[in-house]
């Protein structure tokens, strides 16, 4: 029987010492997520997203959360906060609270009211094309902030943007995993990405 081939790098399961080198080329070397994504055998996108994962998980766990801290968070949301306007107001660190509200989430904590005024946001359709526009240009290295600024869809706000750029990645969406591993000099785009830059060119489709 012939060996069975080894999953592609971008489907395999981080093991912590891949994490802790990841910690130390970002953080004490210093190094891009492109290099870094070298020395891993993983793309540019995926060491970015694992990177950021990471981070969130250390600013949750140096905190210990109260059932007033989680009443904050939930109250924040219903009155439908984005997390970094919650953290604001908790004077938190932003990664902390977006972490923190999916552990409440995960344990089922949040109340039904609540989570439908979120399923309610996350009803806004995006198009196949839309998606790829987000991807393509968030893969290029903007962070969400950026991100927002830069891509634009008629009837759709930046936290809409922000929250489908997130859902995309982190479910593991098809498309996204798809598109793990373009790399600059891919040539092509679709009309919505012109539309969303408002620029003929942009990075890669030089």
């Amino acid at each position: 029987m012939e060996p069975q081939p080894r999953p592609p790098a971008e489907l395999r399961r981080w093991t912590k010492e891949e994490e802790h080198q990841l910690i130390r080329l970002r953080d004490q070397d210093h190094k891009d997520f492109k290099d870094i994504g070298a020395t891993l055998n993983r793309s540019k996108a995926a060491t970015q997203s694992r990177y950021y994962a990471i981070k969130q998980r250390q600013h949750s766990s140096a905190i210990d959360w109260t059932p007033e801290h989680d009443h904050t968070i939930i109250d924040g949301r219903r009155r439908g906060l984005p997390l970094k306007a919650i953290a604001t107001e908790m004077q938190m660190p932003p990664e902390a609270v977006a972490e923190r509200w999916s552990t409440l989430q995960r344990l089922k904590q949040v109340p039904e009211d609540v989570l439908v005024i979120w399923r309610r946001k996350g009803d806004v359709n995006f198009s196949p094309e839309e998606d790829e526009t987000i991807l393509k240009v968030w893969m290029q290295g903007p962070d969400d902030e950026q991100l927002v600024r830069t891509v634009r869809f008629e009837g759709k706000s930046q936290a809409d943007i922000r929250e489908r750029r997130s859902e995309l990645v982190y479910r593991h969406s098809a498309l996204y995993l798809s598109m793990l591993g373009v790399g600059e000099g891919k040539e092509g785009e679709t009309d919505a990405l012109k539309s969303a830059l408002g620029t003929p060119k942009y990075g890669w489709m030089k």
